[in-house]
């Protein structure tokens, strides 16, 4: 999932880079990517330390920032209903 978000941050960094005023772009990029890093890390961290509520909160916050790009071709759906799926059993 933060593979994803990466490159679709990245996307839209290159669709407004360069500009006669690229500083925001750049700005909206990094902190979108500090964002998704720190799901990621938190839900790394979880999933290594056994604690499955913490990974899946991890998880449901690079989930809400994907979602932003649920209709791209790319989406990783399935792993969103894997884990939704497993939530409700």
């Amino acid at each position: 999932m933060y593979e994803f978000v990466d490159a679709c941050l990245d996307e839209e960094l290159r669709g407004r880079y360069p500009t006669a005023d690229s500083e925001p772009a750049v700005d909206v990029y990094r902190a979108g990517l500090g964002e998704a890093q720190a799901a990621h890390q938190a839900f790394v961290e979880a999933v290594h330390g056994g604690g499955l509520g913490a990974a899946r909160v991890a998880w449901g916050e690079l989930v809400s920032i994907a979602d932003r790009w649920r209709g791209h071709p790319d989406f990783p759906g399935l792993a969103v209903r894997a884990l939704r799926t497993e939530e409700d059993r």
